[in-house]
């Protein structure tokens, strides 16, 4: 049985120092920029004590982060200008950029992560008005079609 046991590769990690345990990019917009606000958890081996330093890159732009020894997570901001926004289908492009997180120590590469994002909005309208609550998702602003439903005619009646 598929489940009754190890069903997928596995493997043995060791390391010294520190390590990527997971990324997390979360990608916004503030007016002309992407905003990339990259989330990292780091895991420590026991008696790992020096510093080290986390750079953010994507599209054209990095910036750096010292991360003091033992510390758990970090988050990393990078600001994109002109940023190309990413589209839902039959809306636009869906342009993707291409993201990397690198971990240095003192004197050596500890880790690499890669990823892609798309930089774009997403809001939802429920504000009352005379016909009951609107149900309204608009990506970078504009309202979208969600499942055949009318921008602006999907109404949550209230009780």
């Amino acid at each position: 049985m598929a489940t009754a046991g190890i069903w997928r590769p596995i493997r043995l990690e060791s390391w010294s120092g520190v390590r990527i345990d997971s990324v997390r990019p979360l990608a916004g917009v503030n007016g002309d920029s992407g905003i990339l606000d990259t989330r990292l958890a780091l895991a420590w081996a026991p008696g790992a004590d020096d510093e080290v330093t986390a750079t953010v890159r994507v599209g054209g732009a990095a910036t750096g982060l010292t991360v003091p020894a033992g510390t758990p997570s970090a988050v990393v901001t990078v600001s994109v200008p002109d940023v190309h926004l990413w589209w839902p289908r039959g809306y636009g492009d869906q342009p993707l950029y291409d993201v990397s997180v690198t971990l240095t120590g003192v004197d050596s590469e500890l880790g690499t992560w890669q990823g892609r994002v798309g930089f774009r909005t997403v809001t939802l309208d429920t504000a009352p008005d005379e016909h009951g609550s609107p149900f309204v998702l608009a990506v970078n602003n504009r309202p979208v079609y969600i499942r055949g439903a009318s921008p602006g005619r999907v109404r949550l009646l209230n009780k």
